[in-house]
């Protein structure tokens, strides 16, 4: 028994499998079907990082809107968590684009 990749979800199937074990793909060679389905995979994937991408920003805005609110001098742990906030929300901004560019890429 040997170990085959279904072509849509790419997890490892049994090869005397009739559908994929993880989800539910046929085996039976309807080529059509498995391209359809891999297409609406590779979408869904490509809308969750751009959701994830935005939910970034809104990391970031809300970190500027944290270091400027009352226009006064922030506190230390005010603009400490500001700046985290911010740090964080760019590293994810930048890591989910790239993971974007890649995806789009590859199809």
């Amino acid at each position: 028994m040997a170990l085959v990749h279904c072509p849509v979800c790419n997890k490892r199937n049994s090869d005397k499998a009739k559908a994929c074990q993880h989800c539910n793909t046929p085996f039976d060679g309807d080529q059509e079907a498995m391209a359809r389905q891999k297409r609406i995979r590779k979408i869904k994937q490509q809308a969750s990082l751009t959701t994830h991408s935005f939910a970034a920003l809104t990391m970031i805005v809300g970190a500027i809107t944290l270091y400027f609110w009352g226009l006064e001098t922030p506190s230390p742990e005010r603009a400490m968590t500001a700046y985290s906030l911010g740090v964080v929300g760019s590293i994810w901004y930048m890591v989910s684009r790239v993971r974007l560019f890649l995806s789009k890429r590859s199809s």
